[in-house]
């Protein structure tokens, strides 16, 4: 007890040993002699070591305690503060979550309502329409043809198809909540109203979040709310008529809405018919810009057909000028046929369209010889005064291809350019050979 009781005086700026004198005692003056006071003085240096080395003991010690504790502090300083930037990430996905939720329940918001509003409807005139046969989404007087799931769809509507628009805001928690309903959504009047100008529906409770931002943008204050919207020339959407509140005696006159859309039907008449002239412009440019292109497109056709055509004819002529000048050259390199007696020769005869030919040929040449003896024959090369001016070289870039064959009548079989004539026992030292084209 009393190393911490001294941990603790040291802590605060004590020192060991020493004691506080009571409020109101007298201070103790001791006589000490010379020697008695040498005696203190060295026993108060020793004590003051001692002191010294527990102090920085005590100090070790309470290093040790500590060290943990602020470690253990900064620990859970730092988780704290992850956990309250996960919060942030946590809000913003669940600020995302929530948004496409709204939209795909948009469909889910509507069919409640209007399952809603037709449970608890309730005819005020034997001849009024019920709600479920104006307002079914699939077998409705209305609802298939005018009633819009969203409100950026009726928007979207009045824009494109020029029409009038009309909102009901509903709120449940009012006390005759379906005045409105009865009164005016399934009056007959209303009924002739959205038939005789086409107009566009949208039904929304204030519960949902949609509905809640459309009274926020209209400044809507009074539910139930009936409002109209039409399209301007200016192509905007406007605010024309609105119903809130209750509905007090004469605040509603169906024939003053019916006024008030004849009135400004002959406008959207004149846009609808802007459009439509706009319409037939844009299709009269994209015919017109279809019959240029399909006009450019064969012209280009016919532009190319005559270049290939031009260079086809250019090909064809480079090449019968290149035949003409290897026949040429093929006639000056035409070895003669052999006279006399000499031994190494061979008698063919040629059969060619009825013609025969009989010609000797040296043996020790090969059979293409005869190839060109009888490709000169047919392009009758053979009697022309022309002759080759371009040496003994056969034309450059040119290969010569003969389009018939040579054929031995026994054996039967096709005759090789690159045999040597002597070497072909089917027509050494003598033989027949017919043409066959190919």
């Amino acid at each position: 007890m009393d190393f911490f009781r001294n941990i603790f005086a040291l802590r605060d700026g004590e020192r060991l040993g020493t004691t506080t004198p009571l409020p109101g005692s007298f201070p103790s003056s001791p006589t000490t002699s010379p020697h008695e006071s040498s005696n203190t003085i060295a026993g108060d240096s020793n004590q003051s070591a001692e002191n010294t080395a527990k102090y920085t003991l005590t100090n070790l010690v309470l290093f040790i305690f500590r060290l943990p504790l602020v470690l253990l502090y900064y620990f859970m300083r730092t988780c704290i503060s992850g956990l309250s930037s996960l919060r942030f990430f946590n809000r913003l996905g669940s600020f995302y979550h929530s948004n496409n939720k709204f939209i795909s329940d948009s469909e889910a918001e509507l069919k409640s309502l209007l399952e809603a509003l037709s449970s608890d409807y309730e005819a005020v005139t034997p001849n009024s329409y019920t709600f479920n046969s104006l307002y079914d989404k699939d077998n409705g007087t209305l609802a298939p043809t005018f009633l819009k799931t969203k409100y950026p769809d009726l928007l979207q509507g009045i824009s494109e198809q020029g029409t009038f628009g009309i909102i009901y805001l509903h709120d449940a928690l009012l006390d005759n909540p379906l005045e409105y309903v009865n009164e005016i959504l399934c009056s007959e009047s209303f009924v002739n109203l959205v038939q005789k100008f086409q107009t566009l529906l949208w039904f929304g409770s204030i519960q949902s979040s949609d509905a809640l931002q459309v009274a926020n943008s209209l400044n809507i204050r009074k539910f139930p709310f009936l409002g109209i919207l039409w399209l301007k020339n200016s192509g905007t959407v406007e605010l024309i008529y609105k119903q809130e509140g209750p509905l007090d005696a004469g605040s509603y006159n169906p024939q003053t809405i019916d006024n008030l859309l004849a009135k400004r039907y002959p406008t959207l008449i004149n846009i609808r018919q802007q459009r439509q002239n706009q319409e037939m412009e844009r299709l009269i440019r994209d015919q017109q810009d279809s019959r240029f292109e399909e006009s450019l497109r064969r012209d280009q056709e016919r532009d190319e057909q005559r270049n290939a055509e031009i260079e086809r004819e250019h090909i064809q002529t480079e090449n019968r000028r290149l035949e003409k000048e290897w026949l040429l050259w093929r006639k000056a390199q035409l070895k003669p046929k052999p006279v006399g007696d000499m031994t190494d020769k061979c008698n063919i005869a040629i059969r060619l369209n009825g013609d025969r030919l009989i010609r000797k040929f040296d043996s020790s040449l090969r059979i293409e010889e005869i190839y060109a003896y009888v490709e000169l024959y047919r392009t009758d090369m053979l009697n022309s005064d022309e002759t080759y001016q371009n040496g003994n070289e056969p034309p450059l870039g040119y290969e010569h291809n003969f389009n018939f064959k040579l054929m031995s009548l026994v054996p039967r079989k096709e005759l090789d350019l690159n045999t040597i004539i002597r070497d072909e026992s089917a027509i050494y030292p003598s033989g027949n050979v017919v043409v066959e084209l190919l």
